[in-house]
């Protein structure tokens, strides 16, 4: 299992161009051709609404309807932040290492190292629930559930708030690294020979391949205006897939893409060297391209009006504000 981020950028441009020519395709379909939009001129408005220094090498963050909660990477805690100081108030005695994700007033966390899942109280910061997980890291919640992935025993796990033991485990890939939910479905990314895709149907729990991507692994995946999202860092790649079949439809080449999020009409990209970029869904193309000043980014996250980028290396948060 690679970190989420572990490589500086190198080098680069931003474009979006034509997917046929990378080789990859999704099973179900054949891809589109994207315009390329190479030059791009950053916007001189400013972003930076606050710097926030946090505990060493924050990461993944979530939030609740009061604060924003941090992953500390290097630290293997969860920190929170309070959104109207802007500064970071606490540092859980709560484990975490890979992901966290909220959903109501509950935090959920993978911690892969120590093989567990915990849940905890946003008001109080105490862990309610506990799980026993083989690796976990993938992390997505809804309601009162979570689907936990397994990178060491081939499958996710559903978990349900105050249940000891998971409501259900489904067979995927080797290595399954990322989850997103939709209404209907559960979407796996896995490193397995590669990169697959998987669908599993929230009704029936049953697990269905739907697209596979030699030599290409996905570090994480998103939901937004009708199309899935999904981001492969190494290789400089974010695929728009249609959800119906998991057929690509189009491809916008970036240096090392760290993440994605839907604000308004427009999605939000970070990249690993400190860029942030903003993406047209429907055409690809780029509609503005900022240099932050920290980099080793991790995915954004938009909460509270306003968009959240940890720098890793830096020991900070950036809130960022943009349009929606």
């Amino acid at each position: 299992m690679r970190p989420r981020h572990s490589r500086l950028i190198v080098g680069g441009g931003v474009s979006a161009l034509v997917l046929a020519a990378c080789g990859a395709t999704g099973i179900g379909g054949s891809a589109v051709s994207v315009s390329s939009s190479p030059s791009v001129v950053p916007s001189a408005r400013p972003l930076i609404q606050a710097l926030i220094e946090t505990g060493p090498g924050p990461n993944g963050l979530t939030a609740t309807s009061e604060s924003v909660w941090v992953e500390l990477h290097r630290d293997d805690l969860v920190a929170r932040i309070d959104p109207v100081t802007n500064q970071q108030v606490e540092i859980t005695g709560v484990p975490a290492h890979c992901a966290v994700a909220a959903s109501g007033e509950s935090v959920w966390a993978t911690i892969a190292k120590r093989d567990l899942v915990r849940r905890l109280d946003a008001s109080t910061g105490d862990v309610v629930d506990s799980f026993d997980v083989p690796g976990p890291c993938g992390l997505a919640v809804d309601g009162e559930t979570a689907w936990v992935g397994s990178t060491r025993d081939r499958a996710v796990y559903v978990f349900q708030e105050g249940v000891a033991e998971p409501i259900h485990r489904i067979e995927v890939a080797a290595d399954p690294f990322d989850i997103v939910l939709d209404e209907t479905s559960a979407w796996v990314t896995s490193e397995a020979d590669g990169g697959t895709l998987y669908r599993i149907d929230r009704a029936s729990y049953e697990a269905t391949l739907v697209g596979q991507f030699p030599g290409i692994g996905f570090d994480s995946a998103e939901v937004a205006f009708g199309s899935l999202w999904l981001n492969a860092r190494d290789e400089g790649h974010l695929y728009k897939v249609d959800p119906a079949d998991g057929s690509v439809v189009g491809q916008v080449d970036l240096p090392e893409p760290s993440g994605v999020v839907a604000v308004g009409d427009a999605l939000w990209i970070t990249l690993l060297g400190g860029g942030l970029v903003q993406l047209d869904p429907v055409t690809l193309e780029i509609r503005s391209h900022e240099q932050l000043p920290h980099g080793s980014l991790g995915p954004p996250l938009y909460a509270f009006g306003s968009l959240w980028v940890a720098a890793l290396e830096d020991d900070l948060v950036m809130r960022i504000r943009v349009d929606d």
